[in-house]
């Protein structure tokens, strides 16, 4: 079931992707060759392949049933996110990407969080972040992942970008900024965050702090797409209540 932060989220990723399509096309930019296709990766972070079935998950079997399935892709280190969000980027293992954990270690760092909050980077820090993730690069002279990514080549060849979802994550794949982004704790670049203003898609509450002050404000009624939204529960009070319906399957 999809809580109602999920949701929205959900919705806002839709509306990424009008904006993405409409600002690819904008007049005033120069004409580029018409595009023969889209292409679009998912990822499904902890997702097993044998827990998409069309009774349970009836959209995402469609959605795979009518595209293609990778079915020998297996995470290179189970089970960090940030780790294997690096091999994704690349396509190499840890040792070629350079990137080998959530939790990182790199005391010559300097910045804030996603939140402007000052980060002490003597101790660990949790990555999944993009303020942290630029303040690590910044650290190694933007050589965060040692080899090239998917990104870097579409982009290189032509072709408009996007990466969408969970944060730290779908900001690895595009640490040069050259694409867009919308992820639980921004949006990128400022254009594609006031077009989804614009829609009436609400932005993460730290969307802001990716920019000058005052280049981006949330309105009184923006709201918080990622907003959790306790599951009902049994009884007990602890355990959650297979029957609820509230949400959206997958």
């Amino acid at each position: 079931m999809a809580r109602p932060w999920k949701t929205a989220f959900r919705g806002a990723i839709a509306s990424a992707f009008f904006a993405f399509f409409a600002c690819a096309t904008a007049p005033g930019r120069p004409e580029a060759a018409p595009a023969q296709r889209n292409v679009v990766i998912v990822v499904w972070d902890g997702l097993r392949p044998d827990a998409v079935n069309a009774d349970d998950t009836p959209n995402l079997a469609r959605l795979r049933d009518g595209g293609v399935d990778f079915t020998d892709h297996h995470s290179t280190y189970p089970t960090f996110t940030m780790m294997n969000s690096a091999s994704f980027a690349t396509g190499g293992f840890p040792g070629t990407a350079g990137f080998y954990g959530n939790v990182v270690w790199q005391p010559g760092a300097q910045g804030e969080d996603s939140s402007g909050k000052p980060v002490d980077f003597r101790q660990p820090v949790f990555s999944e972040d993009y303020a942290i993730l630029d303040a690590l690069g910044r650290q190694v002279e933007g050589r965060l992942l040692l080899a090239p990514t998917l990104f870097d080549a579409a982009q290189k060849a032509g072709m408009a970008t996007i990466a969408l979802g969970k944060n730290g994550a779908a900001y690895l794949q595009d640490l040069r900024r050259w694409g867009m982004l919308l992820d639980e704790k921004t949006v990128l670049p400022l254009r594609l965050a006031k077009d989804l203003q614009g829609l009436g898609v609400p932005l993460p509450a730290t969307a802001p702090n990716a920019y000058g002050f005052g280049d981006l404000l949330l309105s009184s009624t923006n709201g918080d797409p990622t907003l959790f939204a306790p599951p009902e529960r049994l009884k007990d009070g602890i355990s959650s209540d297979p029957t609820d319906a509230s949400g959206i399957r997958y």
